[in-house]
């Protein structure tokens, strides 16, 4: 789902290419958990509109 948004992405053109696609990667799964580990609050923004996020950005301040 993650390079199906990026391939479809016309703001810029990184992660079209196949080494990028895999830095893309990459960063998935070994650099993602690491963040995860040491961040107070996730939200997940892929099935959330911009709406819902801010929403819950306002809640928790």
């Amino acid at each position: 789902m993650m390079l199906d948004r990026v391939a479809k992405r016309t703001s810029h053109n990184y992660g079209k290419s196949p080494e990028e696609q895999a830095e893309i990667i990459d960063s998935y799964y070994n650099v993602l958990p690491l963040l995860e580990k040491s961040s107070d609050i996730i939200i997940d923004t892929t099935h959330n509109s911009v709406e819902v996020v801010a929403k819950l950005l306002r809640a928790l301040l």
